[in-house]
């Protein structure tokens, strides 16, 4: 089973009450149910968690879903669901999606948004094995 990178595509989203749904390529479904937090950019995750990456296009009815540092979905599967990944080591910096990038500061990861080369809104998922939490990066007030 390989965890290569993989390139996202684009993928139903529908944003209500419910929270952030997400229509894989191959069907399925997920709700992320928490209502996000509104945090200027960059965030710094806690350590070791499971961070997903969601740009969601202006209209809100589609986005691009990209996985950073997962290790437990097989490379074939994200492909036929339309999830991408990236692999980043200690100290490793990449851009996740145009606008967004991503640095690993030991076993944080650093999100960190150009609100100004992105359309729509941008949200972080960090999920860990006792909570997850939703955050939504905004520009910080003038």
């Amino acid at each position: 089973m390989g965890f290569e990178t993989v390139s996202p595509a684009t993928l139903a989203v529908t944003i209500d009450d419910d929270g952030i749904a997400v229509r894989y390529l191959d069907g399925r479904e997920t709700v992320y149910p928490a209502t996000p937090e509104p945090t200027v950019s960059p965030l710094r995750t806690a350590p070791g968690r499971l961070v997903q990456v969601l740009l969601v296009e202006p209209d809100e009815t589609a986005g691009i879903l990209v996985y950073v540092n997962d290790r437990d979905t097989a490379s074939e599967i994200l492909e036929e669901s339309g999830v991408g990944r990236i692999n980043l080591n200690s100290d490793e910096e990449a851009a996740v999606l145009p606008g967004v990038s991503v640095e690993m500061d030991g076993h944080h990861a650093v999100v960190d948004v150009e609100h100004d080369a992105i359309e729509g809104r941008l949200f972080v998922f960090s999920e860990g094995p006792l909570d997850s939490r939703a955050y939504e990066l905004i520009e910080e007030d003038v």
